[in-house]
């Protein structure tokens, strides 16, 4: 059975960023998370908040033993979606949310089957509760 990843991440007036994800297998739930991504740079950025939350749900499904699983990751961020499946390059490294995004690169390393998918803003408004 394969595992769903969907995530989502939100920015507001560059002060603060909000994320959620949850994570299901078919039509169960195993969890759903949301908080407030901690801002190191002062700069408060989508791109921040909507890989801040692929990267939680990400580490929730490696901590719970879900990396020999099949997972999909399902996300309304085109640019995070193809950045981790691996066909959009990082081109710029002073952006506020590269850190993060190192950090899910590495943990990929991990997972023995994963894919990513786009999805449109109105099919993914779970993650956002």
């Amino acid at each position: 059975m394969k595992i769903y990843l969907y995530f989502d991440g939100s920015a507001w007036l560059w002060k603060k960023c909000g994320y959620g994800f949850y994570v299901k297998e078919e039509e169960t739930w195993l969890t759903q998370e949301s908080g407030v991504v901690p801002c190191l740079d002062e700069i408060a950025t989508n791109n921040t908040a909507e890989h801040y939350a692929c990267y939680k749900g990400l580490k929730w499904l490696l901590d719970n033993g879900y990396s020999e699983k099949e997972i999909v990751v399902r996300g309304d961020s085109t640019m995070v979606v193809k950045q981790l499946a691996g066909e959009w390059k990082c081109r710029n490294f002073r952006l506020p949310y590269v850190p993060v995004f190192i950090e899910s690169i590495k943990l990929l390393e991990n997972f023995k089957n994963i894919s990513f998918e786009f999805i449109p803003r109105d099919f993914n408004y779970q993650a956002d509760e």
